[in-house]
């Protein structure tokens, strides 16, 4: 019998007193350790380039959430109040000059004015589809939904095609309005946006109209029509209604599945619809929200959901800072030309218009021309470095307290050996 032979005999014989289970469960615990550490450090939840990709399928929106659009200040609104007044002594009942009068009062938060003066013109002019579309969403603001919808569905019957079917979903937004949550718990739908496979919220509400075809590709094409119409909604209505947003981010949501979602535009929407909502308890809901729309971007457990939000809180307030740039600069403009007693409407046409059209393209254009090596200097690839380094930290100190503790063990059952506890093993 060799020594081998003469060993494994020992070890039936005599039960092994060091144990063997230290070192692996050892290895077990410096792995998980390790796994937890690294997992900590996955995906960079700003990862810029998931952004910059967002916004090249959905060019737009990122202005329309943060207001960095081309829009009026509210000294033009009083400008043309007071020049469409006037202009109305020389021509009295002109529609389009107590259109353009009644807009302006309900972009200062007089909407019920406004309505007095359209529905005086109506009367005249029944089927003037301006006029009905207007009258319909003036009393939209005003908080008279009934109506309101009663009209848009008017104007739509007048002219189904004006601005890209705007008025359609303006109206299916009303709809979707009145069966909502919004008394209740001051959101629209409180249900869970979780990694979603089916649309969700308002995307929801479109798709389930009768008539719409249930392939993918037709489900795909009526909600790039309800996002373009929200978008319309925002870019000549109001651009910071908490509903409106709430809204844009479950069509941005879209079903949940690969490339066809934009969750970091969603979320932001959703934050922005958190900033404005006017009642406390939508904090809350927007919050799992926002949550959830960033779910496959980051691990949302214990603080690190507060991380994330402050986070998404930073990107937005700068984002927000560089539209209220833009439009203080407009603002100033339009000043100016007011003191100086010009044309605002001629002057502001020439360096500024821009239609929903003109702002998306400005926006594909923004998104083309920047490149994410440069934007992202600062913060990505340093984010990324790291990363790196973190991990190779975490690698190192999980293989050190492997090695320390083997080496523990070993010297352990060394010590218990020379000590005649147990019997030695032959040598050769």
């Amino acid at each position: 019998m060799n020594y081998l032979d003469v060993a494994e005999e020992e070890r039936r014989r005599v039960p092994f007193c060091g144990t063997r289970m230290p070192p692996l469960r050892s290895l077990l615990i410096a792995a998980g350790s390790l796994f937890l550490t690294a997992s900590s450090l996955r995906a960079c939840l700003w990862d810029v380039d998931t952004l910059q990709m967002e916004r090249k399928r959905f060019p737009g929106v990122n202005e329309l959430i943060t207001g960095n659009f081309v829009r009026h200040g509210p000294d033009y609104y009083q400008w043309r109040i007071d020049d469409r007044r006037r202009r109305l002594q020389d021509s009295p009942g002109d529609p389009a000059l107590v259109d353009d009068l009644a807009v302006a009062l309900d972009k200062l938060g007089r909407p019920k004015e406004g309505i007095a003066l359209v529905s005086d013109i109506l009367r005249v002019h029944p089927n003037r589809y301006e006029t009905v579309a207007n009258l319909g969403t003036l009393h939209i603001h005003a908080g008279d939904l009934d109506q309101g919808a009663r009209l848009i569905a008017e104007a739509i019957r007048i002219n189904p095609d004006a601005h890209f079917g705007r008025e359609r979903f303006q109206r299916l937004f009303v709809r979707y309005l009145q069966q909502s949550e919004m008394v209740d718990k001051g959101v629209l739908s409180a249900e869970t946006r979780w990694q979603r496979y089916q649309p969700v919220g308002f995307a929801r509400f479109v798709l389930e109209l009768p008539g719409i075809p249930l392939d993918a590709e037709a489900r795909d094409r009526e909600l790039d029509a309800a996002l373009k119409g929200i978008l319309g909604i925002m870019h000549f209505g109001n651009f910071e209604s908490p509903g409106v947003l709430e809204a844009l981010g479950d069509l941005l949501l879209r079903t949940g599945e690969g490339d066809s979602d934009a969750r970091l535009l969603a979320g932001r929407a959703y934050l922005k619809a958190r900033r404005g909502a006017q009642r406390p308890e939508a904090a809350a809901f927007y919050d799992q929200m926002i949550g959830d729309a960033l779910s496959p971007n980051a691990d949302f457990h214990g603080t690190r959901r507060e991380k994330a939000q402050a986070q998404l809180n930073r990107a937005l307030d700068k984002d927000l800072a560089a539209a209220d740039q833009r439009h203080q600069e407009i603002v100033r403009d339009e000043q100016q030309w007011i003191r100086e007693g010009g044309d605002v409407d001629r002057l502001f046409a020439a360096k500024y218009y821009a239609s929903l059209e003109d702002t998306m393209d400005a926006a594909r254009d923004s998104v083309a021309a920047e490149r994410p090596d440069e934007r992202t200097r600062s913060s990505f690839y340093r984010a990324g470095q790291v990363r790196m380094i973190a991990w190779a930290a975490a690698m190192f100190l999980g293989l050190l307290t492997l090695t320390a503790t083997l080496i523990t063990a070993s010297r352990r059952r060394r010590r218990r050996l020379q000590a005649g506890g147990c019997p030695r093993v032959l040598s050769p």
